[in-house]
């Protein structure tokens, strides 16, 4: 489980029909629920920075189609939510 920094209350609803609540704060999440499309919206990973900057880095280079819009994509095809509180 690696560390994030929570900045609002939100609930992520996964395909499974399992629900995850972030917590405002410094909490700990397995890859599953970092991995969740909306997740990154809310928290901020704590550890391995350079990492980190690496994937922000990625991410600006993919998801972007010819408009310079980006990918929404979907994970698996399968529908997933996020509320806030």
């Amino acid at each position: 489980m690696k560390r994030y920094l929570v900045e609002r209350v939100a609930t992520l609803a996964f395909p499974n029909g399992s629900r995850v609540t972030l917590e405002t704060g410094i909490q700990n999440y397995p890859d599953e629920v970092a991995a969740h499309w909306a997740f990154s919206a809310y928290a901020k990973p704590l550890d391995n920075p350079t990492e980190q900057q690496e994937q922000q880095g990625q991410q600006g280079e993919q998801g972007e189609d010819k408009s310079g819009k980006a990918d929404k994509g979907k994970v698996d095809g399968k529908k997933q939510q996020a509320t806030d509180k």
